[in-house]
């Protein structure tokens, strides 16, 4: 009874240890963090039992039958190297709060720079982010910037897209050389962008728009070279309702506008298919044909992260009306919301938060993969905020923009490691 009784308190102790730290699947076991467990010291009528554990196989058969099931989740995603250094301008007004950055193919770092309303270009010198030019102004006319937000980079054009929020439009830039942007166009959108891609000669732009019937729309791309508006999803096919009707009343409701309405857009690598994503419901892909805006419903179905579409109860839609910032924010926090979309060869790729067992917050990528319908969630430590990620196509790593002071005036980049 002694001995057995031992062997329970270490299977305990274990348990402790793990839970959180391991995911069971149908398929596999998976360890997330490569670490030696510590040392452990158990006792039993005086005897102290001391053992290095490196979770035998043995015991932990062992913990399956006498325990029962593990607190289970997914794969982790390893950070793979240094952060690196980087310090903004700003101002008094308003400080340095940038939504998005590029990385070109070429490890050019592209940031926009909202307290000095330009445009940043830095290189990666010895884990350092060198600064080697900057280049757009303050100001209104074409090229210039009041309030540089948001950008997207496509490489195979070497087309560079700048949101700017005050001004309401997307300013392109044409890539001449390697640290040469020169202005090519820009589109005023009054409603703003939650999110863009650039296709070729079109701005693929997720943000609200209607058309010359007065139909709302939430998915649209402009081309560049004829400078027409092309619409691709309804307002009601964003949120899955049947009519105008119930969609205006829906859009007024208080507790709509709490929750959010954010939507997220990518295109596959071969330019045929636009992927959009809602903020508020992650378990409805919607894929849109680019040739025919025939629109394909993909249910995807996050399950290790224990997600649940966020909701707004009556205590978080006062603070919304009352514009309680800090107190709104430290709720939806609490909450599952989709943060980012992206594909990669066969692969479309959501990035998400949500709230820890433990009271923290973790981030996650969904890993969809159109050729074999497979699902699979990647767990990354931590939160990563809003607008201040970046998922390199055609390649395995995220990379992070975080500040290292509560100023938002220090940065650091931080590369993942991702394994699809």
């Amino acid at each position: 009874m002694g001995h057995k009784k031992c062997m329970m308190d270490c299977i305990m102790s274990i348990k402790k240890i793990i839970k959180g730290n391991a995911y069971l699947t149908n398929q596999h076991f998976i360890i997330l963090e490569n670490f030696d467990l510590p040392r452990l010291a158990f006792s039993y009528q005086q005897e102290e039992f001391q053992m290095s554990i490196k979770i035998p196989i043995a015991l932990f058969l062992c913990l399956l039958i006498l325990s029962g099931p593990i607190n289970l989740s997914a794969e982790v995603v390893s950070r793979v190297d240094q952060p690196i250094k980087l310090k903004f301008a700003s101002n008094a007004q308003a400080p340095v709060m940038p939504w998005c950055f590029c990385i070109t193919e070429d490890e050019l770092v592209i940031i926009p720079d909202v307290g000095a309303k330009n445009i940043k270009l830095y290189e990666i010198r010895k884990s350092q982010l060198q600064l080697i030019k900057t280049f757009s102004r303050e100001g209104y006319s074409q090229g210039e910037l009041q309030k540089p937000l948001l950008c997207f980079y496509n490489k195979s054009e070497g087309r560079l897209g700048v949101l700017d929020l005050d001004r309401a439009k997307i300013i392109v830039f044409d890539r001449v050389s390697r640290t040469e942007f020169d202005f090519f166009d820009e589109f005023y959108c009054p409603s703003g962008a939650y999110d863009f891609n650039i296709n070729e000669d079109q701005l693929l732009i997720s943000g609200f728009q209607k058309d010359e019937k007065g139909t709302p729309f939430d998915l649209y791309f402009y081309t560049l070279t004829t400078r027409k508006i092309s619409y691709l999803l309804r307002s009601t096919e964003k949120y899955g309702m049947e009519s105008n009707k119930y969609y205006e009343r829906y859009i007024k409701d208080i507790k709509f506008q709490t929750i959010g309405i954010k939507g997220y857009v990518a295109i596959n690598d071969v330019g045929m298919y636009a992927y959009y994503l809602y903020e508020g419901n992650l378990e409805r892909l919607l894929k849109v044909k680019l040739s025919n805006n025939e629109i394909t419903e993909i249910k995807l179905k996050p399950e290790l992260s224990k997600y649940k579409k966020p909701s707004a109860d009556d205590k978080l839609k006062k603070w919304y009306q009352e514009k309680n910032i800090r107190k709104t924010e430290a709720v939806r926090a609490k909450m599952f919301y989709v943060r980012g979309l992206y594909t990669q060869k066969d692969n479309v790729i959501t990035l998400f938060q949500g709230p820890d067992p433990n009271g923290g917050i973790n981030s996650w990528l969904l890993v969809y993969n159109e050729k074999t319908g497979d699902q699979k969630e990647l767990l990354i430590p931590g939160p990563i905020d809003k607008f201040r990620q970046w998922f390199e196509p055609q390649s395995t790593f995220l990379y992070t923009l975080l500040p290292s002071d509560n100023k938002n005036q220090n940065f650091r980049l931080i590369r993942y490691k991702i394994k699809l």
